[in-house]
């Protein structure tokens, strides 16, 4: 009798630990599930800041995987198939792939984004859209303010205001002005800012939609030809490249600058060696204390005052590669009420118009990009490594002509 009883508890008691079990499966639900968060071609500080908040916010499982940023995402397919939602960095590349590999979401997504930003976005005929930024980087020019005030100079409204800003500092500053021609993406970055300064933005975007069209990879010969065209004296590349060559010749444009990368320029800024430098809004935030004080930043000016602009701007983006309401409020959480922390963590600008920003830098950027035209993909994000260090040098070679 005592063994039935015995046995009979310890069946009872089986039952109800599995029942209990299946009970905590099915209230858990999808939320059960873990979030597998891809990073790939992103910067330090933006997976420090999406991590940061995430931990400080999201309650659900995160697991985060680090992409090999040498390789492209076709060949890391297996592993992209493993994640719930990625983190990158839009280029071309990037684009064309995740377009057809994503998720669709829905448009109401963008809401809060300036129209300027919607505009820029690739969105369906049912009103669907894959790829959401969520904050951005800025070519911008910093000003060297007490030099600029002892020049004189009123104002810096065109692009000739510019120049003759720098030509007055030739002799009070040891770079009047400064590019970082050393570096290919940057350099060809900084040469589409001017192209689309002098050229305007539908002239640039039509020869960025070409670079684009080759950006894989693919298409050698077509890209050789494209760029040919573009580098022609009257086209965008050919124009900013006499630009550039001409402030070789007249000493604004030092002849070290051909030789200078990012850290090089950051050494001017640091030491406050320059009047004029094409920057951008993260490297500003590595000026030090004691130096960044004495700093203005402004966009590159067009050479007409006019609001139909589109300003290069670097694009971190955040994309569905699973399709659950989890993963959905994720990214809802990052393109909305998380905005506030991401750009304050990254000092970088958000997508949202009414979102805090951590100082008037991020904010001028944000302006700049709603009051315009929008954004537009930086040159050398249209292609691809080798068919950007070609380009870069033949540009190199042209300024020595």
């Amino acid at each position: 009798m005592r063994n039935n009883k015995s046995v009979k508890i310890i069946v009872f008691s089986a039952l109800a630990a599995l029942i209990l079990l299946f009970a905590i499966i099915f209230a858990a639900g999808p939320h059960s599930k873990k979030q597998v968060l891809g990073f790939y071609r992103t910067s330090p500080k933006v997976q420090a800041a999406v991590i940061s908040v995430l931990e400080a916010n999201d309650n659900s499982k995160i697991q985060i995987i680090n992409f090999d940023d040498e390789k492209t995402l076709d060949e890391q397919k297996n592993l992209l198939n493993k994640c719930s939602l990625l983190i990158f960095t839009n280029d071309a590349e990037n684009q064309n792939y995740l377009e057809k590999k994503s998720k669709a979401l829905s448009i109401s997504f963008t809401e809060g984004f300036p129209s300027s930003i919607i505009s820029s976005l690739t969105i369906s005929e049912k009103n669907t859209v894959k790829i959401l930024p969520f904050l951005y980087d800025f070519y911008e020019i910093d000003v060297h303010y007490p030099t600029f005030l002892k020049s004189g100079q009123k104002n810096v409204d065109v692009f000739l205001d510019l120049i003759e800003l720098a030509w007055r500092e030739k002799d009070s500053t040891r770079a009047p002005l400064l590019i970082p021609v050393a570096n290919d993406s940057l350099f060809l970055d900084y040469v589409g800012v001017i192209a689309e300064a002098l050229c305007g933005y539908e002239a640039y975007e039509n020869m960025i939609k070409e670079m684009m069209a080759f950006g894989t990879g693919t298409g050698k010969e077509d890209f050789q030809e494209t760029l040919t065209k573009y580098l022609e004296e009257n086209q965008p590349l050919g124009k900013t490249a006499a630009e550039i060559k001409s402030l070789l010749r007249s000493g604004i444009l030092p002849r070290e600058s051909l030789k200078l990368n990012e850290k090089d320029i950051l050494f001017y800024l640091e030491n406050e060696l320059c009047g004029i430098a094409f920057t951008s809004l993260s490297q500003h935030r590595q000026i030090p204390s004691r130096s960044v004080a004495n700093y203005t930043s402004i966009y590159c000016p067009s050479t007409e005052f006019t609001p139909e602009r589109k300003f290069a701007a670097v694009q971190f983006s955040v994309t569905a590669i699973k399709s659950r309401k989890s993963t959905e409020k994720l990214i809802k959480n990052l393109v909305t009420s998380y905005q506030n922390t991401l750009a304050t963590e990254s000092g970088l600008a958000p997508v949202q118009k009414n979102s805090a920003v951590p100082d008037h830098q991020a904010d001028d950027v944000r302006f700049w990009l709603a009051a315009s035209k929008g954004p537009v993909m930086p040159l050398s994000r249209t292609m691809n490594a080798a068919q950007a260090a070609q380009t870069a040098q033949i540009l190199r070679e042209m300024l020595l002509e």
